[in-house]
């Protein structure tokens, strides 16, 4: 069966997210809250202008971008070094510093999808293997209200995959 017609090809939710570290191993950050956004970008050079006629005869991608934003459930320390790309090591009191140098990481995000033949539920997992944190986003602490940590990440394109790609999608039940 065609995977566009797999009961598979269906997400809801239920989302994870672990970020590899330096050394290569993941560390699990927890649950997201209302799922990811994959939000791809575009700048598109055009040609135009034929004999004065206001047409668009060719056009070039000339820049591709794709950002990966999320919510993070559990507001710890240890998700916050990774959302906003803390370098410190100490557990608490720790620096909140701006690193100059971007670290890339490895980001995977696994949602469940719908329970297949055999009462198996399936599993997306979204691999994006080369990321930065992109620009930190604003962190309210209040008594009234749950902490959310907003996560953003640049993915960039991996040249040593065997197609040019930012990441994958893997649907397995």
């Amino acid at each position: 069966m065609a995977l566009y017609n797999d009961v598979l090809n269906i997400s809801i939710g239920g989302a994870t997210i672990d970020i590899f570290n330096d050394a290569g191993t993941t560390e699990p950050v927890g649950y997201i809250k209302d799922g990811i956004t994959i939000t791809p970008s575009f700048e598109i050079y055009k040609i135009g202008g034929i004999e004065g006629l206001p047409v668009t005869v060719k056009a070039n991608r000339t820049k591709t971008e794709y950002s990966l934003k999320t919510t993070l459930m559990e507001p710890t320390l240890h998700n916050l070094r990774k959302a906003w790309d803390i370098t410190s090591a100490a557990a608490s009191p720790f620096k909140i510093d701006a690193p100059a140098a971007c670290k890339e990481r490895k980001v995977v995000v696994g949602s469940l999808g719908p329970k297949v033949a055999g009462g198996a539920t399936g599993i997306w997992t979204w691999t994006f293997t080369r990321c930065i944190v992109e620009s930190p986003e604003a962190m309210k602490i209040s008594d009234a209200e749950e902490t959310k940590l907003p996560v953003s990440f640049l993915c960039m394109y991996d040249s040593g995959a065997s197609v040019l790609a930012v990441g994958t999608i893997a649907v397995a039940a």
